[in-house]
């Protein structure tokens, strides 16, 4: 009888802790640079610079630690996505073999045909958006640009 009633308890007091526990990973696809599909004349090709992104962290509240964790704003973790992503953006742009030099460069430089900047607006761990600016050497924006204008090259 005892041990039939230990058992029950054990049981009872397991129940609640084997729960149903479902753990779903879905998959980000991938998205490919679109390759040229013609050759493109050397001549032809535009040199990017890509620009360390802005972090976005609100000055009112950059040195207000506690500011920071309620808007689950971790600097250092800004400061190097900013660092990360444009050296992402120049692999995706020298991958299509659509555009000339692309290197990501200091904020002084100015010498090359398309300059692209960047701020993260949002960066949680599961969502991420960033403000990007595209101009071209005359300083003039590009207005309008669509991903797949990124993807089609010079």
């Amino acid at each position: 009888m005892n041990c039939r009633l230990l058992a029950a308890a054990t049981l009872a007091a397991v129940m609640p802790l084997a729960g149903c526990v479902t753990s779903e990973v879905k998959p980000i696809p991938k998205i490919e640079a679109k390759q040229a599909t013609v050759h493109i004349p050397d001549a032809e090709l535009l040199d990017v610079g890509v620009r360390v992104f802005d972090p976005g962290i609100p000055q009112s509240i950059k040195d207000d630690e506690e500011a920071l964790a309620k808007k689950r704003i971790y600097p250092d973790l800004r400061k190097a996505e900013a660092r990360y992503i444009p050296t992402l953006l120049r692999e995706t742009l020298e991958a299509s073999a659509q555009w000339g030099a692309v290197r990501v460069i200091p904020d002084m430089a100015e010498f090359v045909d398309v300059i692209i900047t960047g701020k993260l607006v949002e960066s949680n761990g599961g969502f991420l958006s960033i403000d990007v600016t595209v101009t071209d050497a005359a300083g003039k924006y590009v207005d309008g640009l669509r991903p797949e204008d990124l993807q089609g090259g010079g």
